[in-house]
């Protein structure tokens, strides 16, 4: 408080408890990643701390990473099936853990995941009833896409809602959304742009997910599982730039080196 931060004790340094889920979404697939490589002490290491960073997040109350977590474990579990059988026990084991920590979380009276998931099977059925759909998060979708058919091309600018939001009487500068965010800020376009990069490098990776060195599976995971958080979340300037970090990582494998390995392993 000394030093202007308006920090809360579930967002550990960051300014938000969504920013602390944010990165928490990304350690906790690179915990789980790396444990379907690992053997021995560093292999129950990587499952406590996998535990350790989950029960963090439960008790975070962000239900969108929750889920976003969820979501790049199936997509972990998928690859590693189609990869090796062997890595699927790995992955079928951090699910146990996945659901043993919300259980215990939940029966600790320190969960909300069971009220999360009950608001939001309730905003699903009425959405327009409840003007607080998503913890808020529907109205500021409704004026972002209102936003975005004004200035569908060139959109208004990065940070350039402050003032749409402001007026209309809302405390939020961003849609919590970051498809919409990018979609308003720079136009549709380049929200096409953004989307044909993560869906050319998603096909070009599974073409090639046999040969691919297990790092970059991991770190696949990782980015798949952000893209879901983005859903119900905004870009940071210290959470996303890891994003951007792995995403050029993995985009630095569309090159002729792998092309031609892969060629001589046919």
């Amino acid at each position: 408080a000394g030093n202007g931060l308006n920090t809360a004790h579930r967002s550990a340094i960051f300014l938000n408890r969504n920013h602390f889920a944010y990165m928490l979404t990304l350690c906790l697939l690179g915990f789980a990643g790396y444990s379907i490589y690992l053997n021995g002490f560093l292999y129950i290491g990587s499952l406590l701390l996998f535990a350790l960073n989950l029960c963090a997040l439960i008790k975070n109350n962000t239900f969108g990473c929750y889920l976003a977590v969820l979501t790049g474990l199936l997509f972990l579990l998928i690859t590693s099936h189609l990869i090796n059988l062997k890595m699927v026990k790995k992955v079928l084991v951090l699910l146990l853990i996945f659901f043993t920590v919300t259980i215990i979380c939940e029966f600790q009276g320190t969960g909300t995941v069971s009220k999360d998931f009950d608001t939001m099977i309730d905003d699903i059925e009425s959405p327009t009833q409840n003007q607080n759909s998503g913890n808020g998060r529907l109205i500021l979708w409704e004026k972002a896409i209102e936003c975005i058919w004004k200035k569908p091309i060139w959109g208004y600018g990065p940070e350039g809602l402050h003032d749409m939001y402001l007026n209309a009487g809302y405390e939020n500068d961003r849609p919590h959304n970051e498809y919409l965010q990018i979609a308003a800020f720079h136009g549709i376009p380049a929200l096409f742009m953004y989307l044909g990069s993560l869906l050319s490098l998603f096909l070009y990776c599974i073409k090639r997910l046999r040969y691919l060195p297990k790092e970059l599976l991991i770190i696949g995971s990782m980015i798949f599982s952000y893209c879901v958080s983005s859903f119900f979340g905004n870009s940071m300037y210290y959470t996303t730039p890891y994003f951007y970090l792995f995403f050029g990582i993995l985009s630095g494998i569309k090159s002729k080196n792998l092309d031609c390995s892969i060629k001589l392993m046919i």
